[in-house]
């Protein structure tokens, strides 16, 4: 797996839009393969090539559904736009916004 800079890199050019700018940015903490298909939250996906999967929660703290959106990354970037979140326990914290109070959080397991 890449070193934090490097994957906060990868995704940054993903959240400069300015309602992500407050986003909780997390990563799967598995590779996505190709030819396999991945369900999560009610979508089902694929990749063509080894991707880094992100979840962004575009609405940290807030219940039941809301705007969020999974983002892989390999060669190429796949967004695909959600109303749920993986399991908390596939993820490991990337961004934390500082204003972000800790029990808005999926997990506080942060990359290292």
């Amino acid at each position: 797996m890449p070193s934090r800079s490097r994957l906060i890199e990868l995704v940054k050019p993903v959240l400069e839009e300015q309602k992500l700018r407050d986003a909780i940015v997390y990563i799967l903490k598995h590779q996505l393969l190709p030819e396999t298909s991945y369900v999560f939250s009610r979508i089902t996906f694929s990749v063509n090539q080894p991707s880094l999967l992100f979840f962004i929660d575009e609405e940290p703290g807030v219940n039941w559904s809301h705007n969020c959106r999974y983002v892989a990354i390999g060669t190429e970037i796949k967004t695909i736009t959600a109303k749920f979140p993986p399991p908390a326990h596939d993820l490991i914290l990337l961004i934390k916004p500082d204003k972000t109070e800790d029990w808005k959080l999926l997990t506080d397991n942060e990359y290292k």
